[in-house]
């Protein structure tokens, strides 16, 4: 029950409809290319290991990755040509929440898996394609505060752990190092965050001041 309250919580928009909508016409800018980039990354980490990892690891899982992106990608690029209704921005906003905690799980764990394929240099290849790709997601989905601190709990954490049970000592200095430097980064982004609601904040104060001034005139 407890834990319920706390998702439904943490999946709830609070904010004034015209934030949403800011956060929603910010995301449809940044999304298309989040998405480009993990496709990159995906494909870049997935090539090494055709014909060392099953295929169900190095060709097909990548592919559902790569399509789930694509189309989602298109989809935000056509949302930037109409504002929908409140309701579907409130919807949206949760939808890519939602997207991103799945997916950035799904991927962590889809890497994990390749790891005990690979020799010392794709390992490491593994790591570093952890970090980009939850680096990229987390700038690119700033406007949401509560993606950068889930993924944080969701993938940096357990693949820091798993870095750190590995018997080379270069995996877990990168799991200390990923755990300081992203945790570092999102105090950052918080604060970023912090100073667009101010900013649309008072977008919305001043517009809102010039529809009384014209409606008085």
């Amino acid at each position: 029950m407890l834990t319920r309250r706390a998702l439904a919580k943490f999946f709830t928009l609070s904010d004034s409809a015209e934030f949403r909508r800011a956060q929603y016409l910010e995301l449809s800018r940044q999304i298309p290319l989040m998405y480009a980039i993990v496709i990159v990354n995906v494909v870049m980490l997935a090539l090494p290991y055709v014909g060392r990892a099953p295929a169900a690891l190095s060709v097909w899982t990548p592919t559902v990755f790569v399509v789930i992106c694509f189309v989602r990608a298109i989809h935000m690029v056509v949302a930037r040509t109409y504002v929908p209704a409140d309701e579907a921005v409130a919807k949206g906003l949760r939808t890519v929440v939602v997207l991103a905690c799945v997916m950035g799980v799904a991927v962590s764990v889809w890497s994990l898996l390749l790891f005990s394929y690979g020799d010392i240099f794709t390992k490491v290849q593994n790591t570093f394609f952890t970090g980009l790709t939850i680096i990229t997601v987390m700038t690119c989905l700033r406007p949401l505060r509560q993606v950068a601190p889930a993924l944080f709990v969701l993938v940096v954490i357990p693949t820091a752990v798993f870095l750190a049970m590995q018997e080379h000592s270069v995996f877990q200095a990168i799991a200390v190092n990923m755990v300081l430097a992203i945790g570092g980064m999102i105090l950052v982004m918080q604060r970023s965050h912090s100073d667009f609601r101010q900013r649309i904040e008072k977008q919305i104060q001043l517009d809102s001041q010039r529809m009384q001034l014209q409606a008085l005139n």
